[in-house]
């Protein structure tokens, strides 16, 4: 007589919390992750194959505005889009003022430049690994994925823009022997290379989807107390 009592609130306990477990915390949401996170780095790579030149002509201006501010020492020739046996982004340099490299000067020459280039791939990988992150993770609410959308735009933007032309630069910096004034800049680009990218480009896209979470959860509390 006291076992059933017991065993039927067991039973009611359970059901409860089988009533009120959250969605893709069950056994099967490691291998739902997998399954989109596959299917969304399919996805980029194709749209990276068939549009990732054109994208990447469209940033031409606002990555050759960046590359500009952050090396006041160069002013920029060129930067464009090298479609050779591998696509890459092509800057050409030259000095804007004098520079002290070591125990050696070096005075601006119109009839000199440098040339850098980097894959294209440096571009395009952050805002791609973001848009994978984003995909492949379930949200509890559909609205959340263009929320997740709107609020990763701008860091990933900046990611980019802090990206790409720190390499190129940092790349013409390495061509002096002692390059003082493109320290920083080496050591970012540096970073940036060894997985920096990768993992800030995870960190925005995580710091998204928790923002989106709570902004998308916030806007259920108010129909939430009116029904009460």
């Amino acid at each position: 007589m006291d076992g059933s009592p017991r065993r039927r609130a067991a039973r009611g306990s359970a059901g409860l919390i089988a009533r009120t477990r959250p969605p893709g915390t069950g056994p099967s949401a490691a291998a739902r992750i997998v399954r989109r996170t596959a299917l969304a780095v399919v996805l980029a790579t194709a749209l990276a194959a068939v549009a990732g030149e054109a994208v990447l002509r469209a940033m031409l201006p606002a990555l050759s505005l960046s590359l500009q501010r952050l090396a006041p020492d160069f002013s920029l020739i060129s930067l464009a889009v090298g479609t050779g046996p591998g696509m890459s982004l092509r800057a050409d340099v030259t000095l804007a003022r004098a520079v002290v490299s070591g125990e050696r000067v070096y005075w601006p020459d119109p009839r000199g430049r440098a040339t850098a280039s980097t894959p294209a791939g440096h571009a395009l990988l952050p805002p791609l690994v973001i848009a994978i992150a984003l995909s492949a993770w379930p949200p509890r609410r559909l609205r959340e994925y263009p929320l997740r959308a709107a609020l990763a735009c701008p860091p990933a933007a900046a990611l980019v823009m802090l990206d790409t032309p720190a390499v190129l630069i940092a790349s013409v910096w390495s061509t002096f022997p002692e390059p003082r004034a493109g320290a920083l800049t080496g050591m970012w680009a540096a970073f940036l290379q060894t997985g920096g990218r990768f993992a800030l480009a995870l960190t925005i896209a995580g710091l998204t989807i928790a923002v989106a979470a709570r902004l998308s959860k916030g806007r259920d509390r108010p129909s939430e107390l009116t029904a009460a």
